[in-house]
């Protein structure tokens, strides 16, 4: 027998119970619904069945409980299947795309609001990177030229001085996935005459 799937497949409840309680999650059905999850899928975890999942549902489910992905499987006794392998690596891939990540938003920006720069036309080229981050359930915290008001939990300050609630314009894009921040976006203080 499998040692890994013989793990996957005790009993979670009470696992999952320590993580709920926290939130003030008090029922599986409560999770279910502030989870958008099918009282199946819940049922499924409950049994210890976590690597059968699809990932979004696993991404949704560590949103509601406020912890991350790979704590979440952890303390639902899934450290070394499938899906953490999954996990490591996403994770490995966005360091790897984390320049590109983080630079071309930039680049698409200052290319779009010059039409005469030969580039324009590579911008669609990588449609299948934002949509692969997408799938991820990541999502860019501003566009580049926003002006969003300063939070020091998710922004850097490039130069300049600001104050929380500031206006400031995002520079370098920065990213999230459900409730963890991946990047803090790069901002400047806003010129005075944009206001949010």
């Amino acid at each position: 027998m499998d040692r890994r799937n013989f793990v996957c497949q005790s009993d979670q409840s009470d696992a999952l119970r320590a993580l709920m309680q926290p939130v003030g999650i008090h029922s599986f059905r409560s999770l279910a619904h502030k989870s958008q999850l099918s009282r199946r899928v819940i049922d499924s975890i409950r049994q210890g069945k976590i690597a059968h999942l699809r990932y979004e549902d696993l991404v949704r489910l560590s949103d509601v409980l406020k912890v991350s992905l790979v704590e979440l499987l952890q303390r639902l006794g899934l450290s070394d299947g499938a899906i953490p392998d999954r996990c490591q690596w996403q994770l490995q891939t966005l360091q790897y795309l984390e320049p590109l990540l983080l630079q071309f938003p930039t680049l698409a920006h200052a290319i779009q609001n010059n039409p005469q720069l030969p580039a324009k036309p590579l911008v669609p080229l990588f449609q299948p990177i934002e949509k692969l981050l997408h799938h991820w359930g990541i999502t860019a915290i501003a566009p580049v030229g926003a002006t969003v008001t300063y939070d020091p939990a998710l922004h850097e300050l490039m130069d300049g001085q600001s104050n929380p609630g500031d206006p400031v314009m995002i520079r370098y894009v920065g990213y999230s996935q459900g409730t963890q921040l991946l990047y803090r976006a790069r901002v400047s203080p806003a010129p005075t005459s944009q206001k949010i």
